[in-house]
C-alpha cells in the first residue's frame, strides 16, 4: 500500500478537532523502557503544523486532544485539559489475541508496531462519549477489563494514553536485529471507517456503568521506621514505601516516581523510569505499576503489594 506520512495520519484522526484544542505527541529515539521521565513529554500539533516523519525514533499520538492550561496558556497532556477523545485502539493483535479480531469492526488503521504485533485504531465520530472525561473514561477502561487495550504504564492510560504513529521505529532492546530497531508498519489505512462509540461499546460487548470502587483491602501488619499500624489502602503503602527509602516523588495526575523494588536487575541499576499510579477508574480501583525496564512487562501493582508486605514482615 502506498505510503502516508505521520502528518496525514494525524490530520485524518484529528478531523473534528474542538475549537482551541491541539493533538499530543511525543517523539525519541532509543529504547522506550530505558528513555529518561522528560522524553514522554507531549507536544501540541494543530492542522497546518510541519511533521517531520522522524523515521528513526519512537513516534507517538495521544488518542484525546486537549485544550490549553488556563492558568499557564500551554498545551499539556493532563486529564484537567481534556478536550474530546478522538481514537480507540485494540492493542496485541497477532500475539495476545487472533488477529482475525480487527473484522469485529474494520480498522481505520491497522499498525504493526513490533514483530507479528498490530495495533487496530478506530477513529471515532464526535457525541456524549467522546466529548466528556468521565464517560471517555469508562469506554477505555471497559476495553481494558475486557483485555482489548493493554494496561499501560501509569499516566498512560485512559483519557492520556498514547498510540504509535505508522511512521517510525520500536526501538525495544528485544526486537533489535543486527543492531536495527523494528521499523513500525502501516498495514492498512482506511481513514473514512469511521465509529460512533456505540457501535464499538456494542460489538465488543462493553459497560460504561461506572466502577464503583472496591471494598476489598489488601490489609497486612506493618513495622516500618517505627510507625505501627495496618496497610489496607494505597497511602499506607506510600507510607511504607516513604519509611523504606523507596518513594521519590509525586509527579502529577496520581503518579508517584519510586525506586524500582527490582532495581537490581535494571542495566547499570538505573533508578529512573518506575512509577505507581493511584487507584481510580481507569485502572479499576486497584492502582498500577509501571517500570520502564525489561522487567516491566510482567510486574503490576500486585507485585509491589506483595513486596510491601515482604518489607514489613522483615521490619516486624
Amino acid at each position: 500500500m502506498s505510503a502516508i506520512t505521520n502528518a496525514e495520519f494525524l490530520e485524518a484522526m484529528f478531523a473534528e478537532l474542538p475549537d482551541g484544542a491541539a493533538a499530543m505527541t511525543c517523539a525519541f529515539a532509543g529504547d522506550p523502557h530505558h528513555a529518561a521521565r522528560g522524553a514522554w513529554f507531549a507536544r501540541p500539533w494543530m492542522f497546518g503544523a510541519r511533521m517531520t516523519a522522524r523515521a528513526n525514533s519512537n513516534n507517538y499520538v495521544v488518542v484525546s486532544s486537549f485544550l490549553p492550561d488556563p492558568m499557564l496558556g500551554q498545551y499539556r497532556r493532563r486529564k484537567a485539559n481534556f478536550a474530546r477523545l478522538h481514537a480507540v485502539m485494540v492493542d496485541d493483535l497477532g500475539t495476545k489475541l487472533p488477529l482475525a479480531h480487527s473484522n469485529t469492526l474494520k480498522p481505520s488503521a491497522l499498525v504493526e508496531t513490533s514483530p507479528g504485533n498490530y495495533q487496530a485504531w478506530l477513529f471515532l465520530t464526535p457525541g456524549e462519549v467522546t466529548d466528556s472525561r468521565e464517560i471517555a473514561e469508562r469506554f477505555i477502561g471497559s476495553m481494558i477489563r475486557q483485555g482489548l487495550a493493554a494496561d499501560t504504564d501509569p499516566g498512560m492510560s485512559g483519557v492520556t494514553r498514547y498510540g504509535r504513529l505508522p511512521v517510525g521505529i520500536n526501538g525495544k532492546a528485544k526486537y533489535l536485529r543486527d543492531g536495527q530497531p523494528f521499523t513500525v508498519r502501516l498495514a492498512d489505512w482506511s481513514p473514512e471507517t469511521r465509529y460512533e462509540a456505540a457501535d464499538v461499546v456494542r460489538a465488543f460487548g462493553l459497560d460504561l456503568t461506572p466502577v464503583q470502587p472496591s471494598a476489598k483491602r489488601s490489609a497486612v501488619p506493618v513495622s516500618v521506621g517505627g510507625a505501627h499500624g495496618r496497610i489496607d489502602d494505597f497511602a499506607a503503602m506510600l507510607e511504607v514505601l516513604q519509611a523504606a527509602g523507596f518513594y521519590q516523588a509525586a509527579i502529577g495526575e496520581g503518579r508517584h516516581a519510586i525506586t524500582c523494588p527490582w532495581v537490581d536487575e535494571h542495566t547499570d541499576r538505573c533508578d529512573t523510569g518506575t512509577a505507581i499510579l493511584e487507584p481510580g477508574p481507569s485502572n479499576n480501583w486497584v492502582g498500577g505499576f509501571r517500570c520502564h525496564h525489561s522487567h516491566g512487562e510482567r510486574l503490576h501493582i500486585g507485585h509491589v503489594y506483595r513486596f510491601v508486605r515482604e518489607l514489613t514482615r522483615g521490619a516486624a
